[in-house]
């Protein structure tokens, strides 16, 4: 009878571990790899647009309505 009892609770420990056997779970590894690599490429696109926004030169219409770039000579001062 003890060696039943015994045998039983091997089984039981036995199948209860199972989950420690099985190893990693490459799909959601995987998935979760995918959705940081996306992150950081919308990242870096966002940084570029924002970048290159930065650097465009003054339209044609908000330069001719700078007045930083006004003269010493012009009429205006006398």
């Amino acid at each position: 009878m003890k060696k039943i009892i015994l045998a039983t609770a091997g089984a039981v420990a036995l199948f209860s571990s199972f989950t420690a056997f099985a190893g990693p779970d490459f799909y959601v590894i995987e998935k979760a790899r995918a959705a940081k690599h996306a992150e950081v490429q919308h990242q870096a696109t966002c940084d570029a647009a924002t970048m290159n926004s930065a650097l465009l030169p003054m339209p044609i219409a908000e330069a001719a309505l700078d007045y930083s770039a006004v003269s010493a000579d012009s009429p205006g001062d006398a």
